[in-house]
């Protein structure tokens, strides 16, 4: 394996949280960065394919990762743990590094869960954002069931051992779960020697999240964003027959545009299964660079007047306030339908706030 340089970062939290900064030759003069963090049961060993096919894209990246093997209590850390850790290596990052700006996320299954409450939690951390298999926005309920069905002894004692990384231990196992019957012997054997373990309460709350967010309602980023799928992915299924991301690209916008005439929400599949980076890293980074050069935000925001781009904020906010629970015709034609409990929060929302305008 090649060398990387980790570097711990101090999050004050119970997760061993480090990155590595993997510069790209051919950026030239450019300073902008590619924030980037791994799902479940992952690390950062996992992507080291796809940093390299974006270093040679021209594209520089910060690899955050975060694990709790060594951890004390490592079955409690919840997600705001992961959140902390995450806004942390950012902000050392920046720290150490003045002349390079964190541009743009990169985000794979539970690393989106974390970035989304990131950048709900600290505004100042937004940023446009690409969702490669991320945790749907009603939950990970769907694929547990599957589980269950399919494996009722192996997923009880997955429960009782408080165990989710006990669930792949083989590598047919690993193939099933986040590959298909297509990937290579070698692709799931390296996968599967670089998996670790991850918290059982964590893994609870992705789990619950469609119950959970009746509690803590979910927030937009208010940038643009990549939402990247499998259409053979075995966690989250997008296969034409059932989609699990229809809720999710109904939050994104799907098919609305910002103010600037930009989509709000972009989408692409690439076969492979739930970790299709691993067996495709070129296709996926061609992917993240055709959405990053759509528009340079780093530039653009240097570049726009103030008094211009107070007109596009004032603008996005009448255009957005209610997020994704606006309803309407078009929607309902068009665009994913929702709970009917939270169809009536919806428009419980939109009358209090006394939303009158209508997405673009």
């Amino acid at each position: 394996m090649v060398a990387i340089d980790l570097v711990p970062v101090e999050a004050g939290t119970g997760l061993a949280v480090t990155c590595s900064f993997h510069r790209a030759e051919k950026a030239g003069a450019n300073r902008r960065v590619v924030a980037m963090h791994h799902g479940i049961l992952h690390s950062w060993a996992h992507f080291l394919a796809l940093i390299k096919q974006l270093n040679e894209r021209g594209v520089h990246v910060l690899m955050i990762d975060q694990q709790s093997e060594d951890s004390r209590w490592r079955n409690c850390i919840g997600l705001g743990s992961y959140v902390e850790g995450m806004a942390a290596a950012i902000r050392s990052f920046q720290e150490a590094y003045p002349e390079y700006e964190v541009t743009s996320y990169v985000f794979h299954s539970m690393g989106a869960a974390i970035g989304e409450q990131m950048q709900e939690r600290y505004p100042e951390l937004r940023r446009p954002t690409v969702l490669m298999a991320p945790i749907p926005v009603q939950g990970a309920t769907g694929v547990f069931v599957r589980l269950l069905l399919r494996r009722p002894f192996g997923m009880t004692r997955a429960i009782l051992t408080l165990s989710v990384l006990s669930l792949v231990r083989r590598s047919e196992e690993v193939r099933r779960v986040f590959f298909d019957e297509h990937a290579g012997s070698s692709t799931v054997k390296g996968c599967c020697r670089h998996l670790k373990h991850s918290p059982f309460a964590a893994y609870l709350q992705l789990t619950l999240r469609y119950v959970l967010r009746f509690f803590r309602l979910q927030k937009h980023n208010e940038q643009p964003n990549l939402l990247l799928t499998s259409p053979t992915d075995y966690i989250f299924r997008s296969d034409g027959v059932v989609n699990e991301y229809r809720e999710t690209e109904f939050f994104y916008r799907s098919g609305y545009h910002r103010a600037d005439g930009t989509p709000w929400l972009q989408k692409a599949e690439i076969d492979g299964g739930h970790d299709f980076f691993l067996r495709h890293p070129d296709q996926v980074a061609s992917e993240i660079v055709k959405f990053l050069e759509l528009r340079d935000y780093f530039e653009i925001q240097r570049d726009v007047a103030p008094a211009d781009k107070k007109r596009e904020t004032t603008a996005a906010v009448a255009n957005n306030r209610v997020h994704y629970f606006r309803i309407d015709s078009a929607h309902k034609i068009a665009g994913p339908r929702l709970h009917p409990l939270f169809v009536r929060n919806a428009r419980l929302r939109n009358h209090r706030t006394g939303w009158k305008g209508r997405m673009r």
